[in-house]
């Protein structure tokens, strides 16, 4: 394998085709950690991140990031062309291996497939198909291999955090699912947000989020129907109330001069 300088962060450990993915960690005194945590384990450049299938071996450094690098291998002079090796780079292996297990957990049997596209592009979208229920798109980039099919159904379609939104959808829908991976360790953790009319966008942790005939429903999707459901009917007006009675005029007294009202009688 001819020399490779790309800070390499992600890999799949075991073998080439797996698609268990790990995240190195960057700094020297957290390496030590990860190397006891993963004895006689071996690293990969998985297929599954476009990789070129080659073992790599954890590099460590106090005067820069650490990473993965390919193991030398005089029967291989090619360059690794994986396109994408930062952070972020095996997200897709973590939303499918994550929201697998969450729905398995839900007794919700599923399936999941990372398509590729023609010139070897892979990574861009996770598609599930869970038994008796609708399917779930997550699209994570937005590439001319993973367009979004108009009049798919909105309620089925998971962006990642750097797609933009469709504004007709959030008028119509009111909101759009989003999902996103923070750092959890050496590993990443799935979130779900739904991003409401307007731009906000409201984190959930997996265990706040269920699997309905409609897609993924969160706390904030449940309130955005919950407001769209509760409506005053067209044409009923709320009821005025009763107009004040004017009070009777009382006349003044003039208690310096009170006279009955017969007048003075004479003497």
């Amino acid at each position: 394998m001819a020399l490779d300088k790309r800070r390499v962060q992600t890999a799949v450990i075991g073998h080439a085709d797996s698609e268990l993915p790990v995240v190195l960690p960057m700094e020297a005194i957290e390496l030590d950690g990860f190397r006891a945590r993963h004895a006689g384990e071996t690293y990969w450049c998985g297929v599954w991140l476009g990789g070129c299938g080659h073992q790599l071996t954890t590099k460590l450094y106090t005067d820069r990031a650490c990473h993965f690098a390919h193991v030398p291998d005089p029967e291989h002079t090619s360059t690794c062309a994986r396109k994408a090796s930062g952070v972020s780079s095996a997200d897709h292996l973590y939303i499918k291996h994550g929201l697998l297990k969450w729905m398995e957990e839900q007794d919700i049997t599923a399936t999941a497939v990372i398509p590729r596209d023609a010139d070897g592009t892979i990574g861009g979208e996770v598609l599930f198909t869970p038994a008796g229920r609708t399917g779930l798109r997550v699209l994570l980039s937005e590439t001319p291999g993973f367009p979004v099919p108009a009049g798919e159904d909105d309620a089925r379609l998971v962006l990642g955090p750097e797609m933009p939104s469709d504004p007709d959808v959030l008028l119509q829908q009111g909101y759009v699912n989003r999902i996103q991976l923070v750092p959890d360790g050496t590993r990443r953790r799935i979130q779900v947000g739904t991003e409401r009319h307007g731009g906000t966008t409201e984190w959930f942790e997996l265990h706040e989020v269920e699997l309905t005939d409609s897609g993924l429903t969160t706390p904030a999707v449940e309130e955005i129907h919950r407001l769209r459901t509760t409506r005053r009917p067209i044409g009923v007006r709320a009821p005025k109330g009763a107009v004040p009675q004017a009070r009777p005029t009382v006349p003044l007294r003039d208690e310096a001069h009170d006279i009955p009202s017969g007048g003075p009688r004479g003497g």
